[in-house]
């Protein structure tokens, strides 16, 4: 699917230049790179879940959104139901995706939240 979108121009390869402000932040060379981009593109929000590049992320004036965000994003565009949802959470975890208690326990209540609302 990446092939095809490169080939058919949905996606676009950049290069953006890493400086050693971003290396002493202590985040990923790919989430630097990542961040650096969308600032450089004037977006609102990035797509980021290390704690490290999210407090770079909002440094850098952008809006960190995680995973469990597109994921409940999914689940309110019905993409997917509850109870996906649910499986996918722990499918994550299980793959050794990161997350504390606290966090796992409010992305199940917001996804129930979400599955209560009447707009869906």
């Amino acid at each position: 699917m990446v092939e095809e979108a490169l080939k058919e121009g949905g996606i676009k390869i950049k290069k953006v230049q890493i400086g050693e402000d971003m290396e002493a932040l202590g985040i990923d060379k790919g989430e630097a790179e990542a961040i650096l981009l969308a600032v450089e593109l004037d977006s609102d929000e990035i797509l980021v879940d290390q704690t490290h590049a999210r407090l770079a992320a909002t440094i850098f004036g952008l809006k960190p959104r995680g995973t469990i965000y597109v994921l409940l994003r999914a689940l309110k565009d019905d993409i997917f139901d509850y109870d996906e949802y649910l499986k996918i959470l722990e499918d994550l975890v299980r793959s050794g995706f990161r997350m504390s208690d606290e966090v796992y326990l409010e992305a199940v209540r917001l996804g129930k939240e979400k599955e209560r609302e009447p707009d869906k």
